[in-house]
């Protein structure tokens, strides 16, 4: 079992690191012309979930509700639930991104991964030892 939690916090972290590398091949675009709108909470959860499983996920949760699960998934060291969260989120922005014409709002999931994700533990935390 600890092979396979091992083996899942490395395939998490590896898809971590794999939209970090993404999201820094984004380019701004530079132009006196580019103005930086915000309005509130455009990136806000609507839902506060936990860690929940594949099966909990509905289509009314946002990438952000669903990047910060997968972090809490990952601080519960349940990584195969952070792993899908996390890609089921990516999937959901990758298709609201689609919808959006203004391409400077097209970087919001890089910052989602950044907000939720960024500052998390870098190695897993030691295994229980075994009681005697």
């Amino acid at each position: 079992m600890k092979l396979l939690s091992s083996s899942l916090h490395h395939g998490f972290i590896a898809a971590l690191l794999f939209a970090c590398v993404s999201a820094s091949n984004v380019h701004a675009q530079s132009s006196s012309k580019v103005k930086n709108f915000s309005a509130p909470g455009n990136l806000a959860k609507t839902y506060n979930l936990g860690c929940i499983p594949f099966g909990k996920i509905r289509n009314k949760y946002t990438p952000a509700d669903l990047y910060a699960a997968a972090s809490k998934c990952v601080r519960s060291n349940r990584y195969a639930d952070a792993t899908t969260l996390f890609f089921v989120a990516g999937a959901y922005g990758a298709f609201d991104r689609q919808r959006v014409a203004d391409k400077t709002a097209h970087q919001g999931l890089q910052v989602l991964i950044l907000t939720n994700l960024g500052a998390l533990p870098t190695s897993p935390p030691p295994s229980p030892s075994p009681s005697p």
